[in-house]
């Protein structure tokens, strides 16, 4: 889908969504001009995070596991577990939160939910689900943690994902999101490790044709969401305190 630029809600907006998408294209052009000349010794810190436990109406079969995979996890969710997914989701994000995805995600241990508010007015595509504001949440005890937050910026328990600074000119934009299992694609990963692409996309859910996305994964040397590389291979380490900037 591309940018109509003649209908898009503001030029402010308009050129939000292309900044993003500039910015996106810039860090990841030097991540892999980075990753060329680190060669076999970046090879050796390769790691794959754990598997996608989960089922989505446009899945396809899951390819053989390779020997640096780890297994599919296959703990069945009950009906309470949906109930508490979509009872911790309204707890979160209000009365308008839904369940995208709810289940053993990362590994056996404990239960985990991808909980979202979707925007309103807007429908599915090819491009994903519209959003504005998501949550990974785990369940430990009595209460649920939080492992990663889109509020319009993308942060973990240790700083933001998928940016060097933050343009305080434009305002920061909603996101479609997607996922590996859904027919999304990131680099050599496959369907059955969970992936989840974010998208900046314009008011009118509208995106940039430039904009490949964000992908973000569970890396399980860190045990955190990272975000992933275009190749699908390794993970890019959070910004702790980004600069801001104004580029009016």
């Amino acid at each position: 889908m591309t940018l109509d630029i003649e209908n898009a809600s503001s030029k402010e907006e308009t050129e939000a969504v292309k900044q993003n998408a500039r910015e996106r294209l810039r860090l990841w052009q030097k991540k892999a001009l980075y990753s060329k000349m680190a060669g076999v010794t970046a090879a050796a810190f390769l790691i794959y995070p754990v598997l996608l436990v989960g089922s989505c109406s446009r899945s396809k079969p899951a390819p053989p596991q390779s020997s640096n995979q780890a297994s599919l996890q296959s703990k069945p969710v009950r009906a309470d577990n949906s109930a508490k997914c979509l009872q911790e989701a309204r707890k979160e994000l209000g009365p308008s939160g839904t369940v995208l995805k709810c289940g053993y995600l990362i590994d056996n241990a404990s239960l985990e939910a991808i909980i979202a508010v979707r925007v309103a007015g807007l429908s599915d595509d090819r491009n994903g689900i519209p959003i504005s504001a998501l949550k990974i949440v785990r369940e430990s005890g009595d209460h649920w943690d939080t492992q990663l937050n889109v509020d319009r910026e993308v942060t973990n328990g240790i700083g933001y994902i998928g940016t060097n600074f933050i343009d305080d000119s434009y305002p920061l934009p909603d996101y479609r999101v997607n996922f590996t299992d859904c027919g999304a694609k990131w680099g050599t990963r496959s369907a059955s490790q969970l992936t989840m692409v974010l998208v900046s996309m314009s008011r009118d859910g509208k995106i940039d044709p430039e904009d490949m996305g964000m992908a973000i994964g569970w890396n399980s040397a860190v045990s955190r969401f990272q975000e992933i590389e275009p190749s699908g291979e390794m993970f890019a380490p959070e910004v702790k305190a980004p600069k801001h900037i104004s580029s009016h």
